[in-house]
């Protein structure tokens, strides 16, 4: 996650720690040949209510990071701005592939109790960039064994 120029990520937001992937548990999915599946990145959501007395509720109507599991902390807030994400797709006899989008919220005008129409029309979400493929060790074995 980076912010473009003139955005910021919000203090004890989950991108800015180091070895953040360390905290969130990674989840996995079978998909069967010649299905797709679509993943959520990012979620704009109006304000939050803290559930337990540990975690920070969200300040105000922002987008956030849609992970898996979804933390409730506080740390999955991004607020407004446009952000670069990078995502790495790998699995079990899959080349490795890493993704690169741009997301962004500019929420000018708008409050809790704008209109989802009007909130939808805030976001914006690039098609994804393959940035770089890698072969997996177990596909380069097998073509190299012809």
């Amino acid at each position: 996650m980076e912010p473009e120029k003139g955005s910021v990520l919000p203090e004890n937001t989950l991108a800015l720690r180091e070895l953040s992937w360390s905290e969130v548990r990674t989840g996995e999915l079978d998909l069967p040949a010649g299905m797709q599946r679509r993943i959520d990145v990012a979620h704009v959501e109006k304000k939050r209510a803290a559930k337990k007395s540990l975690v920070s509720p969200w300040p105000d109507l922002g987008m956030g990071l849609a992970g898996w599991p979804q933390r409730n902390d506080g740390r999955d807030y991004l607020g407004e701005g446009a952000f670069r994400i990078k995502l790495t797709v790998a699995g079990e006899n899959l080349d490795a592939s890493e993704w690169e989008i741009r997301v962004s919220f500019k929420k000018v005008g708008l409050s809790n109790n704008s209109s989802l129409a009007r909130i939808r029309d805030a976001i914006e979400v690039s098609d994804p960039v393959l940035v770089s493929k890698e072969t997996s060790l177990r596909r380069r074995r097998w073509l190299a064994d012809g």
